[in-house]
């Protein structure tokens, strides 16, 4: 009798275990779908906005590891942002648009050596810039925001099912392929630009009188023109 009182004591026992288990195993599920879909729409939510005039550096809206992960996400997108913000401080530089400009002849000219060192630093700018930018894509760069926290696989594939294969991805390329035209035609200005004044420092056989440029032959004339055709 004592042993079949010890063996349902036993059993009883094991079956409270058991239910305390599958309260755990359930709420533990339960709480990584709440944290998830929490975070799948913070992060629809910051996707729509623009990279290069959004705010990423928000309060997060998760907790424990997902909160973690909602940080890293947005760390790297405000750093993203920043450094998408330096590459277009270059390619949209006004005035790099302006130094085949009759003030700029009469300034800066004949020999032109300012704007011939603003130019070429220009676009060693530019180049330095984007390239940081193409650093910062790299799937090791994206992954160093999360290497501190020594996620697990599980929290690890979370990141970059946003990061890397998930909506951010397609945001960066698109981007980046926004970034290399834009860098491309402004490299393209740029290099076209030099020729020109590159041509009127070579040749002083040239004056500046009511805005227009004249120059005292026409063969002259015809390869400044046909320099100043090949910008556009």
């Amino acid at each position: 009798m004592k042993r079949l009182v010890s063996k349902i004591k036993t059993f009883g026992f094991l079956k409270v275990v058991l239910i305390i288990m599958v309260i755990i195993a359930v709420s533990n599920v339960c709480y990584r779908k709440y944290e998830e879909k929490i975070l799948r729409n913070e992060m629809n939510k910051i996707a729509g906005h623009d990279l290069t005039t959004g705010n990423f550096n928000q309060s997060t809206k998760t907790i424990a590891n997902y909160q973690r992960i909602e940080k890293a996400i947005k760390h790297y997108l405000t750093d993203y942002s920043n450094q998408t913000k330096k590459v277009l401080s270059h390619i949209n530089d006004e005035n790099l648009r302006s130094v085949l400009s009759a003030s700029n002849y009469i300034q800066d000219g004949p020999n032109f050596s300012n704007t011939m060192v603003y130019l070429t630093s220009s676009k060693e700018k530019i180049n330095e810039e984007i390239k940081k930018l193409s650093n910062l894509s790299k799937k090791s760069s994206i992954s160093s925001y999360i290497s501190t926290y020594h996620f697990n696989r599980y929290y690890q594939n979370i990141y970059y099912e946003y990061m890397i294969s998930g909506i951010f991805s397609s945001v960066f390329d698109d981007n980046m392929a926004s970034i290399k035209q834009s860098s491309k035609t402004i490299i393209h200005l740029i290099d076209q630009e030099i020729k020109v004044l590159q041509f009127l420092s070579s040749n002083h056989d040239w004056i500046v009188k009511d805005e227009q440029i004249i120059f005292s032959k026409q063969e002259d004339l015809d390869l400044y023109n046909r320099l100043i055709s090949e910008i556009v």
